[in-house]
């Protein structure tokens, strides 16, 4: 073969280190080569590892951040919240009240222990 300067191209060897490394990668993530028991042990390990990472909302919890939202901007009144949900409101915003102290918590040690190292 030849290229369009007319120099002779080098022949594609099939059989080179690369190659034997991507197909040895490919018989290790192959979804049917690792069976233990009839279960495949990647899609097991995938699996897990999806429903370890996955983000579950809670429907109750984005309604209540979106009345909240709808009333800090004037969209509905006070009056039009039911008791119920003035309650949970109450709720979400002291989880919220207490996760901050704690972030504040954890970075107040994190700043005195950066004073003890600078002094120490």
């Amino acid at each position: 073969m030849n290229d369009l300067r007319g120099n002779q191209l080098k022949a594609y060897k099939k059989n080179n280190i690369f190659t034997k490394l991507k197909n040895l990668i490919k018989r290790l993530f192959n979804k049917n080569s690792l069976n233990y028991n009839g279960n495949n042990l990647i899609d097991r390990h995938v699996s897990n590892f999806i429903d370890g990472i996955k983000i579950v909302e809670d429907e109750e919890k984005l309604r209540l951040l979106t009345l909240k939202k709808q009333f800090s901007n004037g969209q509905i009144g006070e009056e039009e919240i039911s008791e119920e949900d003035i309650i949970k409101l109450e709720t979400l915003y002291k989880e919220r009240i207490k996760e901050l102290r704690d972030e504040l918590e954890k970075y107040k040690k994190e700043i005195l222990a950066m004073r003890k190292a600078m002094k120490g």
